[in-house]
């Protein structure tokens, strides 16, 4: 068993190191490092946790406490396969990938600790309206912040180059 999967990850490669199947999935693994394997599983490991949180919202919808902690944890697993792997080409890249993973396992936690916590109805909606929506609406400003810088100095690299080809 252990044999044909080894075989069937090598014709796969093969086949990927073609010119011809590169240019097809090329946005699948456009920003990814093809250096190391654990990279090569990005969008699986991606698509797993959707899943996953997928299943866990909808059959475990009576238990809010667990369903919070498989959150928490299924984001503390993504972040340590981001940290490990470095799945992305750019060192900035992977770097905000696991900055915004670490915003997500904080939700996860500060989820955790308000579904376990013995408040009143009218506290936990008090400190869920505080403390999650403040951190997503910082956690989005700051993704904004850093997009617009990305774009901003890659159009300004694009104007220099344009600039000296005249």
């Amino acid at each position: 068993m252990l044999r044909r999967f080894v075989t069937a990850r090598r014709d796969f490669q093969s086949q990927f190191s073609s010119e011809e199947m590169l240019e097809i999935y090329k946005p699948l693994f456009e920003a990814l490092s093809l250096d190391s394997q654990a990279a090569t599983f990005y969008w699986l490991v991606f698509i797993a946790r959707r899943m996953f949180l997928l299943v866990v919202a909808v059959s475990l919808h009576q238990y809010p406490v667990f369903q919070a902690f498989l959150f928490a944890e299924s984001s503390f697993a993504t972040l340590f396969y981001l940290m490990v792997a470095h799945p992305l080409r750019e060192r900035e890249a992977n770097n905000f990938e696991v900055a915004n993973e670490i915003g997500v396992w904080i939700i996860g936690c500060l989820s955790l600790w308000l579904c376990s916590s013995n408040f009143g109805y009218l506290i936990q909606q008090a400190y869920a309206n505080t403390l999650l929506l403040n951190y997503i609406r910082l956690n989005l400003a700051l993704n904004m912040l850093y997009i617009l810088n990305t774009n901003i100095r890659q159009l300004c690299r694009m104007g220099k180059r344009w600039w000296y080809k005249r």
